[in-house]
């Protein structure tokens, strides 16, 4: 999906962190996050660059929010963004957290090519006070299986049925 030689920005999140582990062998990344597990994940091949922003480190995520973090992904035009959201409403609307995640989220997507949203199935009907985003904006959705059947109607929508793939299907 995500060929070696790419340039890729990675959101917060241990969704994103599963997908930077199955890129170990992936060569000569650039890779753009301000998640501190991705970056140590990635740095493990040298032949990967790793970019990430300074201040305060959020705990216990390990991760940084604000500003300059969205002034460092308006920064790189890369290939793909792999990002990862804090729950999905059932309309199909992203949430998160905080309002800093959105805005960070936003900064990132609004610089690729192509947006990968990535997410388990425990996703989908989580709550969470900001919103910002929705199923309709990733180029990509891929999730770790087809979630519950109340969610089915959402995801039978011919634009976003086009996107969906499973994790674990051969790249096509």
């Amino acid at each position: 999906m995500i060929p070696s030689r790419s340039s890729v920005s990675f959101g917060i999140g241990t969704t994103p962190e599963f997908v930077a582990r199955a890129m170990l062998n992936h060569e000569d990344l650039t890779v753009i996050t301000n998640n501190v597990n991705v970056a140590v994940t990635l740095s493990a091949n040298p032949s990967n660059r790793i970019i990430m922003p300074g201040g305060v480190m959020r705990l216990p995520d390990l991760d940084f929010l604000g500003p300059h973090v969205e002034e460092m992904y308006r920064n790189y035009r890369v290939d793909f963004a792999v990002f990862g959201v804090g729950g999905i409403d059932p309309d199909g609307t992203f949430v998160d957290f905080d309002r800093p995640e959105v805005l960070v989220r936003a900064a990132m997507l609004q610089n690729c090519r192509t947006s990968i949203l990535v997410a388990d199935t425990s996703k989908f009907g989580r709550l969470a006070p900001a919103r910002g985003g929705s199923l309709a904006d990733p180029d990509m959705i891929v999730l770790n299986a087809l979630p519950d059947v109340a969610v089915t109607p959402l995801l039978a929508d011919s634009t976003i049925a086009a996107k969906l793939r499973l994790a674990n299907e051969d790249s096509k």
